[in-house]
């Protein structure tokens, strides 16, 4: 176990797992296992790809290959970041004080999975024929979402 200030825990560095004596000694333990390193990735799967789907390719996208003015797509994704600066706190505040058998948070990560993905498809997949208003209300709209 390692130890700060009289706390005990696990470390975990460059895949192996180590525990720390009291008196300061390091004690190795087996490597972990390849299913084990999967699982602790896997949690980081959704959100690694919504944050290079958002990150590198949306405004690309939408300014490269579908035509929108630079300007409004801009504009779309500002306001769809301001506009989750402020929610971002309340949804916060909703899931601490959320009670429930799962948790306070898997009923969300449940809930939200199936629109989650849903959203994301249809961001990239605009209806076809909108101008370019539309395409800007359209990635404002999907952003939001």
């Amino acid at each position: 176990m390692v130890r700060w200030n009289g706390f005990r825990g696990v470390g975990l560095i460059a895949g192996r797992v180590f525990s720390v004596a009291s008196e300061g000694q390091q004690a190795e333990t087996p490597p972990l296992l390849m299913r084990t390193k999967l699982a602790y990735g896997v949690g980081q799967l959704s959100d690694g790809i919504r944050a290079s789907g958002f990150g590198l390719y949306l405004f690309f996208y939408y300014v490269q290959v579908l035509g929108l003015p630079p300007e409004l797509g801009g504009t779309a994704i500002f306001i769809a970041v301001l506009f989750d600066a402020f929610t971002d706190p309340i949804a916060g505040y909703i899931s601490d004080a959320w009670k429930s058998r799962w948790g306070r948070r898997h009923p969300f990560m449940y809930a939200s999975a199936i629109p989650s993905g849903i959203c994301f498809y249809f961001t990239f997949v605009p209806p076809a024929g909108l101008s370019e208003t539309g395409l800007f209300w359209w990635l404002l709209g999907v952003s939001i979402l």
